[in-house]
């Protein structure tokens, strides 16, 4: 993956972290939009863009890291 997607895709979902208090998740959400910032400022794409493929591809980033690594061999 690229470094600058999954850089994107884990600040995102740092956000959605449990347990954090109000001003935590606030300053995970402006590192997250900083990012974005420099992003569409560095590609020329709207900000609402990359966010919406950023979501996109959180849920699918989601997906995967619940999913086994491998089969567990047969015993």
């Amino acid at each position: 993956m690229n470094p600058e997607l999954e850089a994107l895709i884990r600040a995102y979902d740092n956000y959605f972290s449990a347990g954090l208090t109000g001003e935590q998740r606030q300053a995970l959400w402006e590192v997250y939009q900083s990012l974005l910032q420099a992003t569409s400022e560095r590609e020329r794409v709207s900000k609402d863009a990359i966010h919406r493929a950023i979501d996109q591809r959180h849920n699918r980033w989601l997906k995967a890291q619940n999913r086994p690594a491998a089969l567990p061999p047969k015993a």
